[in-house]
């Protein structure tokens, strides 16, 4: 059985000359992992299967308009979640420091007042 996973309204956020991709789901913003991965010049395959052993992380697959278009899934992670990554994060390649300085030091404020974004604490996988 396939799983159905929902369409989603997308936005970019701009700050400092950055984009952070992002998708409501349900009126929650969602950042979009992959393209931030890209941006920093960090190898996603391998930081996708580092979330999937966080405890913290939240990720959630959904359907996200392309802009040809059509839809696609992406995974997305919570606001929260995409702070304590970047947290993670020790090195990026040369090159790459100002972009990953900006998501740092200041994604938390660009979300909440461009995106409307809350951040709720963080719960234990499973619990209600």
């Amino acid at each position: 059985m396939s799983r159905r996973l929902e369409h989603t309204d997308n936005a970019t956020i701009l700050f400092n000359g950055v984009a952070i991709p992002v998708v409501y789901d349900r009126g929650v913003p969602r950042i979009i992992l992959r393209p931030v991965c890209r941006d920093l010049g960090i190898d996603w395959p391998s930081q996708l299967s580092s979330l999937k052993t966080r405890e913290w992380a939240d990720l959630k697959p959904l359907r996200a308009h392309t802009s040809s278009g059509q839809y696609r899934e992406v995974t997305t992670v919570t606001p929260l979640t995409f702070l304590r990554w970047l947290n993670t994060l020790r090195r990026v390649p040369a090159g790459r420091a100002p972009i990953f300085q900006a998501y740092q030091d200041g994604i938390a404020e660009a979300l909440a007042t461009y995106a409307g974004a809350s951040f709720p604490r963080a719960r234990a996988r499973g619990a209600a």
